[in-house]
């Protein structure tokens, strides 16, 4: 069977993220409001992603009609490099005015006219620029959504439930999106999203009544007030630095290993397998799913379950060196499925790990005024995706160094196909690629080891971080009910 991935085991996959969702709302005790909020960010993401699909596909088609120069701009003017900026400045900016929902308004609003756009205008050199503008809008929305999640229904305190439960939704929605796209464009052969962009107006527009009409209590969104932040560990900007460092490292590294020429080098040797382009294309499919899904699936359980045994701390270390370890392997194991199988634990380990870094961003985002900890997590996060983009478009574009010598893998064999020279080339570099991903990951582990203790303060015991935060803030409470008592009795306290 043809597309068999699409047809059978991706909806099988996709049931059981769905049970691993209804399991998340259950064990989490999740209450309706939180549903209903829920439920809109997997809607919003799916289409947010689906929009990015669309990009990704018009910028491949405009890449061969473009000037070096044009195209190199093009990339420079891509959703990351804006993303980057976006996000600090949705944290900060939402902070400052304690309206979180401002932001989400503004995205749902940027979801309706992008998809307005690429319903009537064709993509060209300035439309993608206008929609990468309006899509880096969309992704900086990701880390309000959490915001909110974590202010409105859980008072600014579970930052680490929070983080899972939350991202949990926008990976199954965003990975939803993408699958659409694919049904889209593999099975039906047609690049013509209008059903898709008109859907998408209309949840737009869904979207933006509610958030419009749904209260925000102001109180809860940004910092906590002085007197708790005096009462808890101090920030320091070096530790967020080192914060930011560790998260460039890590997606820099992920970044070159799902790199473009990773993806052709295993399209060539799926390719020596199957000499049929449809079974190395559906192969290199899966793998590109199997970073996502299956971390989808267990990601929740691996937060619930085994954190409690090994502790934040260690747990980290150990994804870590689950991720050094992969990429070492991969260094010197060339066999199509090996690269598979270990692109599931490589997605794994990485999404507990940015999990974990995020969660503990927003652990910082509530003690640091006027520091927007979450958005530049955020930025270190594009900023290394942006890095390996921007030296890797132009030379896809323009077939330049070993993007020139990949040939057009038809399905006929054909037999003057140097397979040994194209395996010995690509076969070297692929290796010194996974070998600096390595060295990426133990410079990352460093910075972690030697500065772990500062970063976490409290929050390596999460649960005594967390009784000792209700303490200080119900103490708060009390506090301002008796000032309030004391002058409606014409006195003050």
């Amino acid at each position: 069977m043809q597309n068999w991935d699409i047809v059978v085991l991706l909806p099988i996959l996709f049931i059981t993220c769905f049970a691993v969702i209804g399991f998340v709302i259950y064990k989490e005790k999740i209450k309706h409001s939180a549903g209903f909020f829920l439920l809109g960010i997997l809607v919003f993401w799916i289409f947010a992603s689906l929009v990015g699909y669309q990009l990704s596909k018009g910028l491949n088609y405009m890449a061969s009609d473009l000037s070096p120069t044009t195209y190199i701009l093009l990339i420079l003017l891509s959703s990351s490099i804006f993303t980057i900026f976006l996000k600090p400045l949705a944290t900060f900016y939402t902070g400052v005015i304690r309206m979180r929902k401002f932001w989400t308004c503004l995205s749902y609003s940027g979801l309706i006219l992008t998809s307005i756009i690429l319903l009537t205008v064709k993509i060209d050199l300035y439309t993608f620029t206008i929609l990468s503008i309006l899509y880096s809008l969309l992704l900086s929305t990701s880390t309000i959504h959490n915001l909110l999640l974590n202010e409105q229904f859980y008072y600014r305190i579970n930052t680490l439930p929070v983080t899972w439960i939350c991202y949990t939704f926008i990976g199954v929605g965003s990975i939803l999106g993408v699958y659409f796209g694919d049904i889209q464009t593999v099975i039906f052969k047609n690049f013509n999203f209008t059903i898709f962009n008109s859907l998408a107006i209309v949840v737009g527009i869904i979207l933006l009544v509610f958030s419009v009409i749904n209260k925000e209590n102001k109180n809860l969104a940004g910092v906590f007030d002085s007197d708790v932040i005096d009462q808890l560990p101090k920030k320091s900007n070096w530790n967020f630095l080192a914060i930011y460092t560790i998260v460039l490292l890590l997606s820099l590294s992920y970044s070159l290993a799902n790199s473009i020429l990773i993806t052709d080098f295993l399209s060539l040797k799926l390719w020596e397998i199957y000499k049929n382009s449809e079974a190395a294309n559906l192969w290199v499919r899966i793998s590109g799913y199997a970073t996502v899904i299956p971390s989808l699936l267990v990601s929740y359980f691996i937060y619930k379950y085994l954190m409690k045994y090994f502790g934040q701390k260690y747990l980290f270390m150990i994804n870590l060196f689950l991720l050094f370890f992969a990429y070492t392997i991969l260094a010197f194991v060339k066999n199509p499925y090996v690269f598979i199988i270990l692109n599931i634990f490589i997605g794994i380990s990485f999404n507990q790990l940015m999990y974990s870094l995020f969660s503990l961003c927003m652990f910082w985002n509530y003690r640091a005024p006027k520091n927007p900890v979450t958005g530049f997590y955020g930025s270190s996060l594009y900023l290394g995706k942006f890095i390996v983009e921007v030296i890797e478009q132009p030379l896809v574009s323009q077939n330049k160094s070993l993007y020139g010598k990949m040939p057009n893998l038809s399905d006929s064999y054909n037999e003057n196909l140097n397979l040994n020279e194209l395996d010995q080339t690509y076969g070297n570099t692929v290796t010194i690629i996974f070998a600096c991903c390595s060295v990426i990951v133990l410079f990352a582990t460093l910075i972690y080891f030697y500065t772990n203790a500062k970063l976490m303060a409290d929050f390596t015991d999460y649960r005594l971080a967390t009784q000792n935060l209700k303490t200080i803030l119900k103490k708060q409470i009390m506090l301002k009910a008796k000032t309030k008592v004391d002058v409606s009795n014409g006195k003050i306290a």
